[in-house]
C-alpha cells in the first residue's frame, strides 16, 4: 500500500512539474512584451518596479538588464550605447548576441502595444504568482487554461476560497457552498 501511494504521489509530482513547464509557456510572450515596449518607450522603466527576477526567460532577462543599466545612466536604448555597454559586459554579450541582438529588439517593439504595458507586468506578476504556489506544492494543472483567462486577483479569490472551506469547519459547525 505504501509503495503505491508512493507511486501515486510521484506522479503527482511529476504533472506538477509538467505543468510549471506550460506556466512557462504561458509567462514568455509576457515578457517579451515587456522586454519590447521598454525598448520602445524607455520611461516605462520609471513606472514599474520590475526587477531581472522577474523574468523566469534568460534571455528577456538579458534585454532587460541591459535597457535597465542604460536607463539608470540616462543613455538612450539605441544599438550603438547597446554596443558599447556589451563591450564592457562579455556575458550579457555572448547571450544577447545569441538572441540574435538588436534584431530582436526591433522585431519586439513593431509588435508590442504600449498602451497594453501594464497588462504585460500584471500577467508576468500573475504568472510568477503561478510559478510560486506550484513550487510550494499547490495543484495547478487541471487549472492552468483557466487561469489564462483570470487575473491574478481572481486567482488569489479561488485559492482563499479553498482555504476559507477548508479551514472554515475546524471550529464552527459551518455548511460551506462552492
Amino acid at each position: 500500500n505504501y509503495t503505491k501511494q508512493s507511486k501515486q504521489q510521484n506522479i503527482r509530482a511529476e504533472s506538477e512539474l509538467e505543468a510549471i513547464e506550460l506556466v512557462k509557456q504561458y509567462k514568455e510572450p509576457a515578457e517579451a512584451n515587456v522586454v519590447g515596449s521598454l525598448y520602445l518607450n524607455s520611461e516605462l522603466f520609471i513606472e514599474n518596479k520590475l526587477t531581472k527576477d522577474d523574468f523566469t526567460f534568460n534571455h528577456w532577462r538579458v534585454y532587460f538588464v541591459i535597457a535597465s543599466d542604460l536607463v539608470k545612466e540616462n543613455k538612450s536604448l539605441t544599438e550603438d550605447n547597446i554596443e558599447f555597454y556589451l563591450n564592457q559586459h562579455p556575458q550579457l554579450a555572448e547571450q544577447y548576441k545569441n538572441s540574435k541582438g538588436f534584431e530582436t529588439i526591433e522585431r519586439l517593439k513593431s509588435i508590442v502595444n504600449e498602451s497594453d504595458f501594464d497588462g504585460y507586468v500584471a500577467d508576468i506578476g500573475k504568472w510568477n504568482a503561478i510559478l510560486k504556489i506550484a513550487s510550494r506544492g499547490f495543484p495547478i494543472k487541471d487549472k492552468l487554461s483557466e487561469f489564462a483567462d483570470l487575473t491574478a486577483e481572481k486567482i488569489y479569490d479561488t485559492y482563499t476560497a479553498y482555504l476559507n472551506d477548508a479551514f472554515m469547519n475546524i471550529e464552527q459547525k459551518v455548511k460551506s457552498y462552492n
